[in-house]
């Protein structure tokens, strides 16, 4: 079997089987579960890389624990700084001043729509658990004085986070995807935020026909001040400066990317001059 044509689908079914198993039902880690199925993939497979006087089960143990210290050596020091600037916005204020500015510039009525949008721009440089928790209480709050949409409020925060969280790099998913397939990563950014207008807008609608359909109540008392605090001390971060973190990195980024593609388009046009 391990000849024929088909058998590494079969692997890869009975790997993700591996996983879902060790997560679902055995409670394993998520991360423990991953290795001790890439083992299982190694060990089913037909061929693998490497020197062929090792033992096969070796090298199916072996190549998984050399691979993840290659691609955590490319990504950690870049996750490591995302995650400082995500905690400084958190700890000065910054991500509650642009969620803020969004509900203020957009009106309470707009509230589902405010916290989307401060979700999805947050979620750049936030991983997506902390920006969930991070906004819930407001949600809370907003279902507290409007009395009604606080389904909608919770999915619209989810939906904004998730998306730039799956598409958009630093977050550790698409930062590895694009190291992997050696992807410029300005090119992934722009791409990953061009490509997440159209989830999270279907993430919206759909939260809204949630909301219609399902009353979410609030299954504890709540104390929330409708205003969240900004910051631990008397000074308040501008808006500019809130967003700073997010928008200098992403430009920086999409610079470097545009005059590498201007430097490639005039060392084609040197190379193969116009007839």
């Amino acid at each position: 079997m391990t000849t024929a044509p088909y058998w590494p689908f079969i692997v890869l079914i009975l790997g993700i089987g591996v996983v879902v198993l060790l997560i679902a039902f055995a409670r394993l880690h998520a991360f423990l579960a991953l290795m001790i199925a890439a083992v299982a993939v190694g060990t089913l497979s037909a061929t693998l890389p490497g020197d062929a006087t090792i033992s096969h089960a070796i090298r199916a143990i072996e190549i998984p624990m050399r691979e993840f210290g290659v691609v955590a050596g490319q990504i950690t020091f870049v996750i490591a700084l995302a995650a400082i600037v995500g905690t400084a916005m958190l700890e000065s204020g910054a991500a509650d001043r642009i969620v803020n500015a969004m509900i203020g510039a957009l009106g309470e009525k707009r509230a589902a729509v405010a916290l989307l949008l401060s979700g999805f721009i947050i979620g750049i440089p936030v991983f997506f658990d902390t920006v969930f928790f991070l906004l819930l209480p407001l949600a809370q709050a907003l279902r507290q004085r409007t009395g009604h949409d606080f389904l909608l409020f919770v999915l619209a925060i989810a939906a904004g986070a998730a998306v730039t969280h799956h598409l958009v790099p630093p977050t550790p998913g698409p930062l590895i995807m694009a190291e992997t397939l050696r992807i410029d990563l300005g090119l992934t950014i722009m791409a990953g935020l061009l490509a997440g207008v159209i989830p999270v807008t279907v993430g919206y609608f759909m939260a809204r026909v949630l909301n219609r359909r399902l009353a979410l109540p609030v299954r504890y008392p709540i104390d929330v001040d409708p205003e969240p605090a900004v910051g631990s001390g008397n000074w308040k971060p501008g808006l500019g400066i809130a967003l700073m973190p997010i928008a200098l990195p992403v430009a920086f980024i999409s610079m470097a990317t545009v005059a590498k593609a201007v430097d490639m388009w005039q060392k084609t046009e040197d190379e193969f001059p116009p007839s």
